[in-house]
């Protein structure tokens, strides 16, 4: 038996949804799709990048002016509040406001 020749047409093996090889942030994110979707997708990644960026130079700065004596009062202020109110302790309450005073 003897295998099928070809015509002489060489295949390619790339297909319009591989998307190996293309250095786009698009292509790297959706490939070869196409689309509102597609386009919707490329947004979100874009945007919660920007955020991102942006939250972590917040955070830099804020950092490196906040004492940790200064992150415990303000990890105190909506802990005590929220469990004063919610258990009707007066005394978390108190905490809670007097932290707020002081940050």
């Amino acid at each position: 038996m003897s295998r099928p020749r070809s015509t002489g047409a060489s295949r390619d093996t790339t297909t319009p949804t591989d998307a190996t090889g293309l250095g786009t942030t698009r292509a790297r994110i959706v490939g070869a799709r196409t689309g509102v979707l597609a386009d919707a997708v490329v947004g979100v990644v874009r945007g919660s990048r920007a955020i991102g960026r942006g939250l972590a130079r917040a955070g830099r700065r804020l950092s490196s002016v906040v004492t940790p004596l200064g992150w415990v009062i303000v990890v105190t202020i909506p802990a005590a509040l929220a469990l004063g109110y919610a258990l009707g302790w007066l005394e978390f309450v108190a905490v809670g406001w007097a932290a707020l005073v002081l940050a």
